[in-house]
């Protein structure tokens, strides 16, 4: 029997194979890898434990000896069983270049089989995820990272925000939100925005978030919502 390993041993095992691949140490790689693993860099694919595509990738935006610190910014863990798990979330390197500090983000899926990494993708963000500064009804505030957002609810004159097991309510409305979320957030019906990113399955008329909740969608906008998660 495979066994599990804890958040904290996973979180541990991705970002040391983050630092990996930033490093080209394929030795270390192959030994984490399946070797028929796919690589994905934005739209570029690979595959097999040989292939250096993706680290030749990130070698072009920073050498690994300017950088100075890696940050996991977000982390999302879906398990489907002891060995089957899905990755995702958000990582920074700061690193030093042309006497200036910077800092480059990194969206990632790993995908794990057998204890073995199956299939991996990075995608750089242009920036860092947007703070909401949230005034809530009880007049407390609240400084909200996009990526803890699951999703934004309408009710009339107030907003409800989702995050986590928990949620936030203010005075506000969703038109205007529109314009100040980050594009991984889709107005899916008239009461309701979510982050893609937060989405665990679509189905007809309907979608399902990673905290459980399901949210609607109308029956005239299911294939116009649906190509937005796939394209």
């Amino acid at each position: 029997m495979i066994r599990e390993y804890t958040d904290e041993e996973l979180a541990g095992k991705i970002m040391r194979f983050i630092v990996c691949l930033h490093k080209k140490e394929m030795k270390a790689i192959r030994n984490m890898c399946h070797p028929k693993v796919m690589w994905k860099f934005g739209n570029s694919y690979s595959d097999s434990t040989y292939s250096t595509m993706l680290m030749d990738m990130l070698w072009e935006r920073m050498k690994y000896d300017h950088i100075l610190r890696f940050f996991n910014v977000e982390m999302q863990i879906r398990r489907f069983s002891a060995d089957n798990i899905v990755v995702t979330g958000l990582y920074r390197v700061d690193s030093k270049g042309d006497s200036e500090l910077r800092q480059n983000t990194f969206a990632y899926t790993v995908v794990m089989a057998a204890r073995l990494v199956v299939f991996v993708q990075l995608n750089e963000k242009s920036t860092l995820p947007k703070i909401h500064k949230i005034v809530a009804v009880n007049e407390a505030v609240y400084h909200l990272d996009e990526t803890v957002l699951i999703y934004i609810e309408s009710l009339k004159d107030h907003i409800i925000w989702h995050y986590g097991d928990k949620s936030v309510e203010s005075i506000d409305t969703l038109k205007r939100l529109e314009k100040e979320l980050s594009e991984d957030f889709i107005r899916v019906h008239r009461s309701y925005i979510v982050n893609k990113r937060k989405v665990f399955s679509i189905q007809r008329c309907s979608i399902t978030m990673e905290n459980g909740d399901t949210i609607p969608i109308p029956y005239k906008k299911y294939v116009e919502v649906r190509k937005k998660f796939i394209c």
